[in-house]
């Protein structure tokens, strides 16, 4: 792989192509954003969060936007959920993201959204689930 012109850039000299370089960013996008989402599953809950037996978490960088969801509660069953996300496109336009996905029992780490062409989000994503905590 050539290399860029300090650590941490995408090589752009001759004989590297746009596609690879494609492929570099896409790559070093994922590993952070592994290393992001890891490090907001280690950071300790709020109350509020605990309550829940889903915990998600966004995350919008390097164009791309990213929602995953994992249970927390091992006793809970299958949980019924939706979620909406205000975020910002590349052209500075407001998009809406939204949609419902069932959350199995012992899921973690579980894709919700995916998506491209976005520079921020304009809120933290909202995710309401509903369910039977246990099998009591």
């Amino acid at each position: 792989m050539p290399k860029g012109d300090a650590a941490g850039d995408i090589p752009s000299g001759r004989g590297t192509s746009a596609a690879a370089r494609g492929r570099i960013a896409l790559r070093r996008f994922l590993a952070l954003l592994a290393l992001g989402l890891t490090a907001l599953a280690a950071a300790p809950h709020t109350a509020s969060a605990a309550a829940s037996p889903a915990s998600c978490a966004g995350v919008v960088m390097f164009g791309g936007a990213q929602l995953m969801c994992s249970q927390v509660d091992q006793r809970a069953l299958a949980q019924l959920c939706t979620f909406s996300w205000a975020l910002m496109t590349t052209g500075g336009a407001t998009k809406v993201v939204d949609g419902s996905f069932l959350l199995p029992p012992h899921t973690s780490n579980m894709q919700i959204y995916q998506g491209t062409g976005f520079d921020n989000q304009l809120s933290e994503p909202i995710v309401m689930c509903r369910g039977k905590t246990s099998q009591d």
